[in-house]
């Protein structure tokens, strides 16, 4: 599980692809990380991909946020 990544500037996105076998997990809000680093998943649930899945992050208010098309 990753539970955050290192904080950055405002409007900063991370884009994450799962290119070989497996799956990494994103934990929502998780302690184990510095408030600034944490995840705002939606759903409030851990986010996971799996091969050949991807997963962005939109640093905005002090967290990286989900960014999904709906």
């Amino acid at each position: 599980n990753i539970t955050g990544y290192l904080s950055r500037e405002e409007g900063d996105i991370i884009f994450v692809h799962v290119a070989g076998a497996g799956t990494i997990s994103h934990t929502n809000q998780d302690a184990a990380s510095d408030a600034t680093n944490r995840f705002v998943n939606n759903g409030a649930a851990t986010v996971a991909a799996g091969t050949n899945q991807s997963i962005m992050y939109l640093y905005l208010d002090s967290r990286w946020r989900e960014w999904s098309a709906a």
